[in-house]
């Protein structure tokens, strides 16, 4: 019974619903952290899957959203920016998108945060961003 609480207790931690976990418990075998984090594997795979098509990160030439527009899709990571390497001036998110921009490319250097709508006064930053992660 012990095992039992701390598994559920663990598996509520790391967000899990117990009815993703009441299969292992029904087989009567330890469940490890292992097992948890292999459900979450799933389940994340099956949401990505859900991700709205709308759902994307945002990189503007110019503040407040304005000149060209780089589209960053959903759980995508470029190590490089291309040709919209440190033109970057605003940014947005769309959906359950959150993404981090890095000062250099294989996300490196420093970095700036963006969750719904930056529209500019980057200061050093501004003209910067040569890499980032699009998490939804």
């Amino acid at each position: 019974m012990k095992l039992f609480k701390l598994a559920t207790t663990a598996a509520l931690a790391l967000g899990l619903s117990l009815g993703s976990v009441a299969p292992a418990f029904a087989e009567g075998k330890n469940v490890t952290i292992g097992d948890l984090l292999g459900i979450i594997d799933k389940s994340n795979k099956k949401k990505n899957k859900k991700v709205a098509q709308d759902s994307a990160c945002f990189l503007y030439q110019h503040a407040n959203f304005k000149g060209d527009e780089l589209r960053i899709p959903p759980n995508t990571n470029p190590i490089s920016l291309g040709k919209f390497n440190d033109r970057a001036s605003s940014a947005k998110t769309t959906g359950t998108c959150s993404m981090v921009m890095y000062q250099h490319s294989n996300y490196k250097g420093s970095t700036r945060g963006v969750l719904g709508k930056d529209s500019g006064g980057w200061g050093i930053f501004n003209d910067s961003a040569s890499s980032a992660k699009c998490s939804c």
